[in-house]
């Protein structure tokens, strides 16, 4: 069963042994505090990983005027976008600079991350990690102790490593070895996936 934004900011204020919600215009100070702070950690927690539930495809749309070096050509990015996981021709070199992306290609297909809101599209220990990080976060406002907040924000960095760790074993692996001395060789090599983690 998928947790809505309410389950994930309770599970956050019940680390700090604070109230729970039930909405988060109710008007309490707990409620305050994760409607300004859920979505900020909801987005970041997002940007940390290629989150398989968040990749999308898309063409871009080629932009007017070029570059003023560099690259021959600009595009605009998806409204969603996050991060960029990986173009379709993995040898084409780019970079993404004032939320565009520059390449000399004259026609860009990308996989990104986009900006998921809707939590029952969220892995379940995605879920997890953001209310981990969100207690961080929320252990000194609500419950005035920052060795709380240090205490869920070193087992938020562990279970993030058993989260995308599973995320990158759900289907096989894309192929790194013929690209690496090639990418590697450019200025913008962008790791498709953190094997390390």
């Amino acid at each position: 069963m998928s947790l809505s934004e309410i389950d994930i900011c309770n599970r956050a204020l019940i680390a700090v042994h604070g109230p729970t919600i039930t909405s988060l215009s109710q008007g309490t100070e707990e409620a305050d505090k994760c409607s300004v702070l859920y979505p900020q950690i909801r987005d970041e927690v997002q940007r940390e990983h290629f989150w398989n539930f968040a990749i999308k495809q898309a063409t871009l749309n080629q932009l007017t005027g070029t570059p003023l070096f560099d690259f021959t050509y600009k595009y605009a990015l998806p409204a969603d976008y996050v991060r960029i996981y990986r173009l379709e021709n993995s040898r084409q070199r780019y970079k993404i600079k004032s939320g565009e992306l520059h390449t000399n290609s004259g026609a860009v297909k990308i996989e990104y991350v986009s900006n998921v809101t809707d939590t029952t599209k969220f892995d379940s220990m995605y879920a997890t990690a953001v209310s981990l990080r969100l207690g961080a976060e929320l252990a000194y406002p609500i419950a005035g102790s920052t060795e709380r907040g240090s205490v869920l924000m070193a087992e938020y960095n562990q279970y993030l490593k058993r989260a995308k760790r599973a995320d990158g074993q759900e289907g096989t692996p894309d192929s790194l070895t013929a690209d690496l001395f090639v990418d590697s060789r450019h200025d913008n090599y962008n790791h498709p996936r953190d094997w390390t983690s």
